[in-house]
């Protein structure tokens, strides 16, 4: 074995491990970006990076005990595909962070629009078992003409 092909499988091991050690790398990212921004073309390579960049974002443990995760990974991807205009290669080279926070984001968001939820749910629960829920028991002439 010369010493050519002992660099060159040392520089392949490397890589490997590199590629191992990162679930998704940024080039791959950028060079999927590149292709969307030629052909408007979200391809199904680009999809899956988001969605494994969502999942990942999710199981961070910020996240991982709500019960909607799942709902959570999608409004993810589906964040990522609306504000995919908004990254500018030439501004910056580094898709993956510029989307990882966009996840984080929505998946705050989305915490918060469930946390506005419950808290409705659990008011009327309350209010509905002390009787103090107004619920109309029959239509009024009014309301039956403006509908």
């Amino acid at each position: 074995m010369t010493l050519t092909d002992l660099t060159a499988s040392l520089l392949i091991a490397t890589e490997e491990r590199r590629r191992s050690r990162y679930y998704l790398s940024n080039e791959e990212l950028l060079r999927e970006l590149d292709t969307y921004q030629e052909t408007r073309v979200i391809s199904e390579d680009l999809g899956k990076m988001f969605q494994l960049l969502a999942r990942k974002v999710a199981n961070r443990p910020n996240f991982y005990n709500y019960t909607f995760r799942r709902d959570m990974i999608s409004e993810g991807v589906l964040t990522c595909i609306n504000y995919i205009d908004n990254f500018d290669p030439k501004k910056s080279r580094n898709p993956f962070s510029y989307f990882t926070t966009v996840i984080f984001h929505s998946m705050v968001n989305m915490i918060n629009k469930e946390s506005t939820q419950s808290n409705i749910r659990e008011r009327l629960r309350f209010l509905s078992s002390t009787g103090n829920v107004r619920t109309p028991s029959k239509r009024t002439k009014y309301h039956d003409e403006n509908l």
